[in-house]
């Protein structure tokens, strides 16, 4: 973790940019220049604040809100307080990918292999350098460690209080970015390299009110999000900032099929990086 803080050290010196305007500088919930608002408001408002043109964008991130909220109440708008935090972040996540390593596999070289390999790759910068993508460092902090939960309660006999754990990462996550949502498909990995992967031990499946609770807590956010928006799943995105918005099904699908290549890519050749994704920064397939 120390070291993954070390090498974005730089990013201290940065400025608000791109995205961070919109989700900090401008959102009244969080620079407080509008008396009449509360913080509470972060759970009834979307994640780009009054962003022109954004309004019907139905992006519910509030836990991630709360936590620039945190920043501007306690060190003001100063961009490196909001810098900080992001560091502070990406260390945890870097952490919690040495536990889930050790956790999964049980081997220090390895942990501490994938560790330093999760610590170095450029690509993460993106994450990090821009305050607005808090968002994918607080999901990742909480979808790692939910995960890492969750085999910790598997491996010592079905243990209530890591499934609470997990259970608990997994709401969190869900508040941070809602592509946490994903995290029983990764639960769902471990089970069957569980099952299919050790031969020796005699799978037992979870316990019935864990996968029920997993179920449960996936349900209460899509119903938060729906009182939170009148129309929490008509989204209207501005097709500056998506081209695929507009376009059919099967362009939708193959683009977003692409971008798995796209993103291994940027993993093991981590060349011609972005500030910003939107427009026609990835071509439509």
């Amino acid at each position: 973790g120390l070291v993954a803080v070390l090498i974005h050290l730089p990013t201290l010196q940065n400025e608000f940019v791109y995205d961070d305007f919109p989700a900090v500088v401008e959102n009244p919930i969080v620079n407080g220049e509008s008396p009449d608002t509360s913080w509470t408001e972060v759970f009834t408002s979307h994640y780009w604040g009054k962003r022109p043109g954004f309004e019907n964008v139905n992006m519910w991130r509030p836990l991630t809100t709360l936590t620039f909220v945190f920043n501007a109440r306690v060190f003001g708008m100063e961009p490196a307080s909001f810098h900080a935090l992001n560091l502070v972040l990406h260390g945890l996540v870097t952490a919690f990918v040495v536990f889930l390593f050790q956790a999964w596999f049980g081997k220090i070289g390895v942990s501490a292999v994938a560790g330093a390999l999760f610590a170095v790759m450029p690509v993460h910068v993106e994450a990090v350098a821009s305050v607005a993508n808090r968002t994918e460092l607080l999901a990742a902090v909480f979808y790692l460690a939910g995960l890492t939960a969750w085999i910790r309660a598997r491996q010592l006999g079905d243990r209530v209080k890591f499934y609470c754990l997990s259970l608990m990462c997994l709401a969190l996550g869900l508040l941070a970015k809602e592509h946490c949502i994903t995290l029983p498909c990764a639960v769902l990995v471990y089970e069957l390299y569980r099952r299919l992967g050790n031969l020796k031990i005699e799978y037992r499946r979870p316990p019935t009110w864990v996968l029920s609770s997993l179920i449960g807590v996936i349900a209460f956010y899509f119903w938060a999000r729906g009182v939170a928006f009148s129309s929490a799943f008509d989204w209207q995105v501005p097709l500056a900032d998506n081209p695929l918005a507009n376009e059919n099904l099967s362009t939708r699908i193959l683009t977003a099929g692409s971008l798995f290549f796209r993103y291994l890519q940027l993993l093991i050749v981590p060349v011609q990086l972005s500030a910003d994704y939107s427009a026609h920064a990835i071509p439509l397939v």
